[in-house]
């Protein structure tokens, strides 16, 4: 019965990456569920791991804030990001202390969400800002914890 529930677990981040490549965001309530299946399920044995390749690591609790690409929120206009991409909502946060092209499951929101630019202050590792297009929608959105997650699909790999 155990391995069962760690299998359907398995398959629903599966299910959960397909699903990102389909659309931009996933139902906070599906992030949830799959949240509470990975803090209550036993540890996935290695060999599980490795035939299936998905790992979801929690990070902590995080203070999200968002932004657009323009100077008041970036201090320049051109929506580049701090690896060379152009910001695009849906899938770009900034954050301090991960690695560029990791991915991060926010709880709050249920986004699945790619690192690809920087706060320029190595201090905030406390913090997410989610990239938005619209600088009033962005300021709308406000301030708010989450609880953060790393997201890895086979072999250590980010989508």
């Amino acid at each position: 019965m155990k391995r069962i529930k760690i299998l359907m677990f398995i398959i629903t981040l599966a299910l959960m990456g397909i699903i990102v490549l389909c659309s931009t965001s996933q139902p906070a309530a599906e992030a949830e569920e799959i949240v509470e299946a990975a803090e209550f399920a036993e540890p996935i044995p290695e060999a599980e791991k490795e035939q299936f390749g998905i790992k979801i690591e929690p990070i902590g609790v995080y203070r999200i804030t968002h932004y657009c690409a323009c100077s008041k929120c970036c201090g320049k206009s051109n929506g580049i990001t701090a690896s060379g991409t152009v910001a695009t909502e849906g899938r770009t946060c900034a954050m301090e202390g991960l690695p560029i092209g990791t991915q991060v499951l926010v709880v709050e929101t249920g986004e699945i969400l790619t690192v690809e630019d920087r706060f320029g202050d190595p201090s905030k590792t406390d913090r997410m800002d989610i990239f938005i297009e619209d600088h009033d929608r962005a300021l709308a959105l406000g301030t708010y914890e989450s609880e953060v997650y790393i997201v890895e699909y086979g072999e250590g790999k980010c989508f």
